[in-house]
């Protein structure tokens, strides 16, 4: 891993771009011998008091076989996973790649918020229909849920705009936040500390 740029922190390999971590986790199950490969892309907190809460996680994939994907996880053995080192050295830097400005976190989280759903499920775009009768029926079934903005996207918004120096535009997701979750004692805070002038 260091030779791909990354770190060792604690349980995790880490590589830093200004306020943007990129980071690799494997997670042994308690079940089996078995590992996943977690890869995250977070965003330094300034306002989180608490040191191991700071890093702020934006996406949150799993490495597979065939790539790195959102929503689906497959499990490594311990054996695989060594040999497979080559496979992440090309498949692993390629994903993060793309997660490495705050110009292009601040275009996923804008089009996900467009669409009343998480970057996540953004990235991962349209899921297939299925293609069983009984699967599609009772998918039609289903009560559809009203959408509506999410208020963690404006959360991340606010601090990804923070960081690249335009408090106006932060300030104008953290009180949208605050009018999705009017009550949260940590986010007034937060718009309170940023309104306090910069000594």
């Amino acid at each position: 891993m260091s030779r791909l740029g990354f770190r060792t922190d604690h349980s995790r390999f880490v590589t830093s771009y200004g306020p943007i971590d990129h980071s690799v986790v494997f997670q042994r199950l308690q079940s089996s011998r078995d590992f996943l490969v977690k890869l995250f892309v977070s965003v330094i907190d300034p306002f989180e008091p608490n040191v191991e809460l700071k890093d702020r996680v934006y996406l949150h994939a799993y490495f597979e076989r065939d790539g790195v994907h959102f929503g689906t996880r497959m499990h490594w053995d311990e054996g695989e996973l060594a040999d497979n080192a080559p496979l992440f050295e090309r498949l692993g830097p390629p994903f993060f790649e793309q997660f490495k400005s705050i110009e292009n976190l601040l275009a996923i989280l804008h089009a996900a918020q467009a669409e009343f759903i998480l970057p996540e499920t953004y990235l991962r775009g349209p899921q297939p229909v299925p293609t069983d009768h009984i699967a599609r029926e009772f998918l039609s079934c289903k009560p559809s849920k009203p959408r509506g903005p999410i208020p963690a996207n404006e959360e991340r918004l606010s601090l990804l705009y923070w960081h690249k120096g335009d408090i106006a535009r932060s300030m104008e997701h953290a009180c949208r936040y605050l009018e999705l979750i009017p009550n949260d004692q940590k986010m007034k805070a937060r718009v309170n500390a940023m309104q306090r002038p910069i000594i």
